[in-house]
């Protein structure tokens, strides 16, 4: 039953490292596993002390900010590149798309 309430919740989750999450992604119709999404680095670190960072106004950066994985943005987080002012990718995560898509 555990399993199955993951899959409703999966969508935008950060899969890396957690491997129930990936499969709980690979389960679920119209879900993928991809590293192609990117998190831009501009103010994230500032706005996570703030306390501006919540599941609401910004789910994808939320969920990389309390994966145990981020260390910053800085090279000590897997995948962060100084590309294009700094950001974070080649982070596996679930995306979904819609079924009237």
């Amino acid at each position: 039953a555990y399993f199955f309430g993951m899959m409703l919740f999966v969508e935008g989750k950060i899969v890396e490292d957690r491997p129930l999450w990936e499969l709980a992604c690979k389960a679920r119709p119209l879900c993928h596993v991809g590293t192609g999404a990117s998190h831009g680095c501009s103010g994230l670190d500032k706005a996570i002390n703030e306390g501006k960072i919540t599941s609401y106004n910004a789910p994808n950066a939320y969920e990389l900010v309390n994966w145990e994985g981020y260390h910053g943005c800085n090279g000590s987080t897997k995948g962060y590149s100084q590309s294009y002012g700094g950001s974070i990718v080649g982070i596996k995560g679930c995306g979904c798309r819609n079924i009237m898509t």
